[in-house]
Order: structure tokens, then C-alpha cells, then sequence
């Protein structure tokens, strides 16, 4: 799951009073070291389970934090699975 807004994710946070991805995670019963990095910003990205209990822990809508990252296909690979399709 992808972080749609890092000042939403910080906005809540504050209103929670939640100082560091610790309390974070300790709220949310995760791990802290993802919870850590999705709060300084180093990650934008976690499991769907992670992304649910913090959505859950700052009881803001589902999906309102993260959304489903999706990869992007590359033209090659567009290419080769038209082909394939083909066969």
C-alpha cells in the first residue's frame, strides 16, 4: 500500500498527539520500524495489514491514508504479454 499524503498521515498524527513512529506503532500493535520510516518519511509504502491497523489506530476511513499501489507496466512488457495473448 502506497501513502496518498504525508502532511494527512502528519495531520493526524498531531491531532492525536502521536510524537514519533514508535507511538505510532505501539497504538496501532505494529512493528515500529515501519511505522518509524512512514512517519520521518523515508517510506511511502507497507503491507495492506500495516496500512489498515494505522488507519484503524487514527480511526480515519479506510483508504483515506493508503491507497493500493499498483506497479506500472512497462512498455516492453505491454508488448510482450499482447504477443503472448496471441498464441
Amino acid at each position: 500500500m502506497r501513502l496518498r499524503s504525508r502532511e494527512a498521515l502528519q495531520d493526524y498524527l498531531t491531532f492525536y498527539k502521536i510524537k514519533t513512529g514508535y507511538a505510532l506503532a505501539k497504538r496501532a500493535g505494529i512493528l515500529p520500524g515501519t511505522a518509524t520510516f512512514l512517519v520521518r518519511g523515508h517510506r511511502d509504502t507497507c503491507s495492506s495489514r500495516t496500512a489498515r491497523a494505522i488507519e484503524t489506530a487514527l480511526a480515519c476511513p479506510p483508504g483515506f491514508l493508503f491507497e493500493a499501489r499498483v506497479p506500472a507496466i512497462t512498455g516492453a512488457a505491454l508488448s510482450a504479454a499482447a504477443e503472448g495473448a496471441g498464441e
